[in-house]
């Protein structure tokens, strides 16, 4: 679905977009270029969205980021403005250039699968691993939108409505984005995620 933006505001001056709304337990792939922008939103607040790429680092996105913070051998465990995710060759993919939440971007946790769940639903690996057409197993690791962590464990989220983060491509690549299927853990209030794609 494409719409033009006709606002100047933060989260509509994104351009030539594509626009999806990825319901509680569902996901989608979204075709980035080089210099796209993409925005993560928990629609309602409370909801937690997992993103990856394939060839996505999360250990290396930890130590790259503390490297360039702190010009020392420090791992971070959640990304702010001006961090990357990067590939296992360092090679930096996406950059954050704005988060509009007090909730974390976490790059701990791999992302919930359906071994977890006592009904079976399929959890964000599982999720991604079909869109992406490839074995779970061979899946990367996530960043984390909207996750509560506090001494590495996995909280409700507070993220309010409207909360944000918006990435910039670095390189074409394509990104796959999930709606948490939770709805005991991480998830306050499970419900939507809007991901928008365009030019910044």
């Amino acid at each position: 679905m494409s719409i033009n933006s006709g606002t100047p505001s933060l989260q509509t001056r994104i351009v030539d977009l594509q626009r999806h709304l990825i319901k509680h337990g569902e996901g989608v792939l979204v075709e980035c270029r080089k210099r796209d922008h993409i925005m993560v939103k928990t629609v309602n607040g409370g909801q937690a969205s997992d993103l990856t790429f394939l060839g996505f680092d999360q250990a290396m996105t930890r130590n790259f980021n503390g490297w360039r913070r702190y010009s020392a051998p420090k791992l971070v465990t959640s990304l702010e403005e001006g961090d990357v995710l990067v590939d296992g060759n360092v090679n930096p993919v996406l950059r954050i250039v704005k988060k509009k939440s007090s909730v974390g971007m976490d790059v701990m946790f791999p992302g919930c699968w359906r071994e977890i769940y006592s009904d079976g639903r399929l959890g964000c690996r599982d999720i991604l691993s079909r869109l992406f057409n490839i074995e779970r197993a061979h899946l990367p690791a996530m960043a984390s939108f909207f996750a509560e962590i506090n001494d590495l464990e996995l909280l409700p989220s507070k993220a309010a409505a409207g909360d944000y983060g918006e990435l910039e491509a670095l390189r074409d690549v394509v990104v796959g984005v999930t709606s948490c299927p939770d709805d005991e853990k991480c998830n306050t209030n499970p419900s939507e995620i809007e991901v928008k794609v365009g030019s910044g």
